[in-house]
């Protein structure tokens, strides 16, 4: 059972690994690093007790939705992981401990019962201030110990209610009560030595009870599985916190995604071709959706084909390893190979629209665009020279097939495609193999006219 915990404030991780020692322990949770420990990681149960707010976005609920609807797990208690539970439970995240029951009821509704600060992951997360459910459990305590009066400790829980989150810490609650003349100094000292040996840590307790609820899911498989009895809409929003802020891991080190791209925009050689092409794709794939063009099964097979032979990839063994490098799950593989067969689709449509001229201007206006029509015109003007002068009547033309030719051809240039002849031949604007059969001829002539010259002058050099 390969489990994920958000853990932050609450209690120490080396306490935590006491309870729970095979889990992945991560900070406070934050907007997208639930998604993105999911994705990395792809546990079978996670766990949140604490997460971030205010300096942070807070974890959104479709993140808990999305592991969910994939059957992970997701158990909640303490702090941030009582609130989501509480929300979400009808969907079906776990929640355990006094804090989520007490969500769960309404018997409290406010974040910030919860909320505290405190240090930084260096320094331990060390608590600043203390959580309002801690500080009215302590006081009920107190109450039951007959240290105070029902009506004291009711003051004393308004207090600390009334004041802003960061500054509830005990000395503060019991100045406020002394300036009032709620509490005499004798009882105040009571309760200053009650806190510290009575303290009710009931965020710790409820971890405490996560932690155990997860280690003892059985590992016989038996365990229940997330809900998914539901469909989650992947909205504009989520998209965007799935592809630009979720984080991927590579030799241990997390990148936001967003920070990834940007990386590439001003780092990599020819970015803005590069963008511009991945861009078109898009277009194609989202005029695809348009214009409800699907693949067919067939035409899926025969893409994730063109791109295996393409990337040299040789077996499932071969390609699921390249699925996990490149930060992808099947099923979003799945649909890079559908979205390019759509595409692959769209271009053979508008293929048959240039029936006459194929596509002859557009290669000829790509090679203007990226200002190198120049070269590739004087390197065809030299084959057409060497072939109006030395094979005028093409007596050659039936010596080879096209096998034989591509064969030839292959050899001399180290050409290669992903797919058959007939149909690389369509794609790139040739008229059948009788045409793609007289250019390859015509290829092979001028390199035995040049081959034929080399050899000549090696002759007589050798000679001399």
């Amino acid at each position: 059972m390969k489990s994920i915990i958000f853990l932050g404030p609450t209690m120490p991780v080396e306490e935590a690994r006491a309870i729970l020692p095979d889990a992945v322990y991560l900070p406070p949770v934050e907007q997208a690093s639930l998604l993105s420990a999911v994705t990395t990681y792809k546990p079978d149960a996670i766990g949140i007790i604490d997460g971030l707010f205010g300096q942070s976005l807070s974890v959104w609920h479709k993140e808990i939705l999305y592991a969910l609807e994939r059957g992970i797990l997701v158990y909640g208690s303490s702090s941030m992981g009582a609130l989501r539970a509480a929300e979400t439970s009808e969907f079906g995240m776990i929640g355990v401990g006094e804090i989520y029951e007490m969500y769960a009821s309404g018997q409290i509704n406010d974040d910030d019962e919860v909320a505290i600060i405190h240090s930084s992951k260096e320094d331990g997360y060390r608590c600043l201030s203390e959580p309002m459910v801690n500080i009215r459990k302590t006081f009920q305590h107190a109450l039951t110990r007959q240290l105070i009066d029902s009506d004291t400790c009711a003051v004393l829980i308004d207090i600390a209610k009334r004041l802003y989150y960061p500054e509830r810490v005990f000395q503060n609650i019991f100045s406020i009560a002394l300036t009032k003349g709620i509490l005499s100094d004798e009882t105040i000292n009571k309760l200053k030595l009650f806190v510290k040996s009575d303290y009710c840590d009931l965020k710790k307790q409820d971890a405490v009870k996560l932690l155990e609820s997860i280690r003892d899911i059985p590992g016989d498989g038996s365990a229940a599985t997330g809900n998914s009895n539901f469909t989650m809409v992947n909205s504009h929003l989520f998209k965007a916190l799935y592809h630009r802020d979720r984080t991927v891991q590579y030799e241990g080190t997390d990148v936001c995604q967003d920070n990834f791209a940007s990386y590439v925009a001003l780092h990599m050689p020819g970015f803005d071709d590069f963008n511009f092409n991945a861009i078109n794709k898009a277009l194609v794939v989202f005029m695809a959706d348009y214009f409800d063009i699907t693949a067919s099964e067939e035409d899926i097979e025969e893409e994730k084909g063109r791109f295996q032979k393409k990337l040299g990839i040789q077996d499932k063994d071969e390609l699921n390893k390249w699925i996990g490098d490149n930060h992808l799950t099947p099923e979003e593989f799945n649909t890079l190979i559908n979205d390019s067969a759509r595409c692959r689709k769209m271009q053979k449509w508008f293929m048959t629209r240039q029936y006459l001229v194929k596509n002859v201007k557009i290669v000829l206006d790509e090679l203007r665009m990226r200002n190198i029509y120049g070269e590739w015109l004087s390197r065809a003007v030299n084959q057409e020279q060497i072939i109006q002068t030395h094979y005028p009547d093409f007596k050659e033309i039936d010596r080879l097939d096209v096998r034989e030719l591509l064969i030839d051809h292959i050899r001399h240039t180290g050409w290669k495609s992903d797919t058959d002849a007939m149909k690389w031949a369509e794609e790139a604007g040739f008229a059948g193999l009788q045409h793609l059969h007289l250019e390859l001829l015509r290829a092979k002539l001028q390199r035995d006219h040049i081959n034929g010259l080399l050899s000549a002058f090696l002759k007589d050099k050798g000679n001399g």
